[in-house]
């Protein structure tokens, strides 16, 4: 039998059934403590990135929102397109730093976008546009939706001998990713 998925923990539900639990006051608590996050976030961006101010802003609640990124049907790319020693890679290992299970890569293969998870951010992606990652690209044209699964065969052993079983991955994750060129249209 499969783990269903409860609405609420032992823990919640006991806040909920106590009337002495004084939830706006939580939910207020809990608001402070995300904008002193997004604050400081925004505060390191600024001490070591130099960018349009409202970029601060949209960059520090893009990371915040790789927290509960599973909570929305899409979770945009971020992308960061500037010159050679402009800082797009000093700008990725801070998002890489502060987004939820970072990870950063020069080099990405479909293998690696949908056998990894967590935030993913992709430096140097000047050659997604070339001949040889049209599998790449498709996955990255719809990775930002929530849903969206690859299935690939992989070898199984049993008594009886080998035999292929289907995998399921799910591709859907947070993906910033850097350049110097741009992006082709679709992407």
């Amino acid at each position: 039998m499969k783990d269903e998925k409860k609405l609420l923990d032992e823990k919640e539900f006991q806040k909920l059934s106590n009337p002495s639990v004084d939830l706006e006051k939580e939910k207020k608590e809990k608001k402070e403590k995300l904008y002193i996050c997004y604050k400081n976030i925004v505060d390191v961006l600024r001490e070591y990135i130099d960018m349009e101010e409202k970029y601060y802003r949209i960059v520090a609640l893009w990371i915040i929102g790789t927290y509960s990124h599973q909570s929305f049907i899409t979770y945009p790319y971020l992308f960061i397109n500037a010159t050679k020693g402009s800082g797009k890679t000093r700008l990725l290992k801070i998002i890489r730093f502060f987004a939820k299970d970072g990870e950063m890569l020069n080099s990405i293969t479909e293998a690696v976008l949908f056998r990894t998870t967590g935030t993913l951010c992709i430096d140097e992606f000047e050659g997604i546009g070339r001949k040889g990652n049209e599998s790449l690209r498709e996955l990255l044209n719809s990775a930002y939706k929530k849903g969206t699964k690859v299935k690939r065969m992989k070898q199984k052993k049993t008594i009886e001998g080998v035999i292929q079983v289907v995998e399921e991955f799910d591709v859907y994750r947070p993906i910033a990713i850097a350049n110097i060129w741009g992006m082709e249209s679709v992407l």
